[in-house]
């Protein structure tokens, strides 16, 4: 289960798929109602497939037609690695 931190930062499970998929997008999704930035911690992720990676892709792009910054805390190498390798890391705002 993803958890909320303090403010506006959404703690991600270790491991973020499918099987997950769906408490993940109402972890997210409590985010769009709150104001100010939104920061994921991607610390302690471990594994993440493409669906975990598309729909954060997705909450991302309504961040920012909402002017809102997503931002990243100490996102994991995989995060960084399975974005880069699908070519989302730009849409994740992972981008150096």
């Amino acid at each position: 289960m993803s958890k909320t931190k303090q403010d506006n930062t959404l703690q991600l499970d270790s491991k973020l798929s499918i099987h997950n998929i769906a408490e993940l997008k109402s972890s997210l999704d409590e985010k769009t109602v709150n104001e100010g930035d939104v920061v994921l911690d991607g610390s302690q992720v471990q594994a993440v497939d493409t669906a975990a990676l598309q729909l954060m892709s997705a909450f991302a792009l309504v961040m920012r037609e909402q002017a809102r910054p997503l931002r990243w805390v100490d996102p994991s190498t995989t995060i960084l690695d399975a974005a880069k390798l699908t070519g989302l890391h730009k849409a994740l705002n992972l981008s150096p």
